[in-house]
């Protein structure tokens, strides 16, 4: 058997040892400047500030299609497309003669009951509480003159036309002529010898007849004496169907006879017309007199008043009926569509202009259900609008968030409107925004550079540094990410924490 040479035993045992010696020096001296460089920060609390970002579209504030609101045949039309008009601008009419009469007639009527108002109000002028006084004093003259005549013509009546017939007519025992009917012919002469007693008295009374002295009796006492005078007239009428057997009258004493009574009859019947027509007129004005001197009654100007709003409210009526024969501008805009021609017969309801606002442009959004509660009204933010790019910014606020969900591609979403901050004319309707709301503020919140959280195994964690240099991984909690990119700790590290924020992935 062949020995093995001593040195080379020696090396044999020598080698295995160096090569390990060699690659743990090789190992060291690539870790020593191979090693990696890593960013830190320190864990803080800061205003913290969440964002949702949404889409939406520039619309105009208001964005509208008007109709007539009856139907008829257009009359003339003042607008066209591209036009700007202001609110009130009339754009189109319909026919409107007899809704226009409506409105003049209902107007004069509010003019007259407000007239009627203020006089009730302010009473009776000076003026006219004379001319009343004057009218009172007419129309009892006039009664007074009716009076004086219903004796004159009594008088004359029965001295003209009765007493002919008679002989002795003044006497105590007057006499009429003979006749068959002996028992109406005596009642004919006791009449007759009341009657004149009737008119010896009445003649007395009649000159003391004066407006300080006046009382109904005067009155009453000439209707009294004229309704006799129309009984004796009447007894007489039916005499007179006997006159024919009378021998001693010839044919034109008979003839006078009747004619006679005929007429004193007509005469008595004006007497009796005319006395009760002045008085009637005599205490008209006397009450007028009364009335305006008094003023008008908390009632009467009450009554007033309600003409005056039932007037009002009339031509309210037909102010509104005018209006519907008539479209006019809700609001300064743009005309965007005209689609009606003078003659052409338009119905009721039907849209034949549409317009959009000229100012207050808005952004409509529909915001998924998910993003939805951290949204609120007056919530502000920023927008870019794809026809300008990213370099322009917008700011806004939410001005409103339907109640009701609108779904939108099988999603449900809520209609929420932001207004620009300043109106810009760069703005137009139509425009697609891209929109970052502020939906949260809050001050003192624990957070991180997003970039400082890694995934492992499902978990999310960071790498913390100790004060000797040591790295150790940290399981954590995170919340939302605000708009400088940080996100949200809800626990695994404290405030003063050095983290890395460039963790290998």
């Amino acid at each position: 058997m062949n020995k093995v040479p001593q040195f080379l035993k020696k090396k044999a045992v020598y080698l295995p040892i160096a090569a390990v010696i060699l690659i743990f020096g090789a190992s060291s001296v690539y870790s020593m400047f191979n090693k990696p460089e890593y960013q830190t920060a320190q864990v803080e609390r800061s205003e913290f500030s969440n964002i949702v970002s949404v889409t939406g579209k520039v619309v105009a504030a208001n964005d509208v299609s008007l109709a007539f609101e009856t139907g008829g045949r257009v009359a003339s039309i003042t607008a066209k497309v591209g036009d700007k008009v202001t609110q009130g601008t009339v754009l189109a009419r319909t026919n409107s003669g007899d809704q226009y009469a409506s409105y003049l007639v209902q107007q004069a009527r509010l003019s007259s009951a407000e007239a009627q108002l203020a006089e009730a109000r302010r009473g009776t002028r000076p003026t006219e509480l004379q001319n009343l006084k004057n009218n009172e004093a007419r129309a009892f003259e006039d009664l007074r003159q009716a009076i004086q005549d219903a004796y004159v013509t009594s008088d004359d009546v029965l001295r003209s036309n009765v007493d002919v017939m008679f002989t002795n007519p003044t006497g105590p025992y007057p006499r009429f002529f003979s006749f068959d009917d002996v028992s109406r012919r005596e009642k004919i002469e006791k009449m007759r010898l009341e009657v004149g007693d009737m008119i010896d008295e009445w003649q007395k009374s009649t000159p003391s007849l004066q407006s300080s002295a006046y009382s109904d009796s005067y009155r009453n006492e000439a209707q009294e004496n004229l309704q006799t005078m129309k009984a004796f007239l009447d007894l007489l009428g039916e005499a007179s169907s006997y006159f024919k057997n009378a021998d001693q009258l010839s044919d034109t004493v008979r003839t006078q006879y009747i004619n006679g009574i005929s007429a004193g009859r007509a005469s008595i019947s004006s007497a009796i017309s005319s006395l009760n027509a002045s008085y009637k007129a005599y205490i008209n004005a006397q009450d007028a007199l009364e009335l305006s001197a008094e003023g008008s009654t908390p009632e009467e100007i009450a009554r007033a008043e309600a003409d005056v709003r039932s007037a009002q409210a009339n031509l309210l009526q037909a102010q509104a009926s005018l209006s519907k024969t008539t479209i006019v501008a809700p609001f300064d805009g743009l005309i965007t569509k005209v689609d009606l021609k003078v003659g052409e017969q338009v119905m009721s309801g039907s849209p034949v202009i549409s317009m959009i606002s000229n100012a207050n442009f808005e952004i409509e959004s529909y915001i998924p259900e998910a993003d939805i509660a951290s949204i609120h009204v007056g919530d502000v933010g920023t927008t870019t609008l794809d026809a300008y790019g990213e370099s322009v910014q917008f700011g806004v606020v939410v001005t409103g968030i339907d109640l009701s969900e609108t779904e939108v591609d099988g999603v449900a979403t809520y209609k929420t409107m932001l207004q620009f901050f300043i109106q810009d004319e760069r703005i137009r309707s139509g425009m697609t925004a891209n929109i970052d709301v502020v939906s949260e503020t809050r001050q003192g919140v624990l957070s991180i550079p997003q970039s400082a959280v890694i995934s492992k195994d499902g978990k999310r964690m960071v790498l913390i540094k100790d004060m000797n240099g040591n790295v150790e991984e940290k399981n954590i909690k995170t919340g939302s990410v605000d708009t400088n990119g940080n996100i949200e700790i809800i626990n695994g590290v404290s405030e003063g924490d050095t983290i890395i924020t460039n963790p290998p992935k």
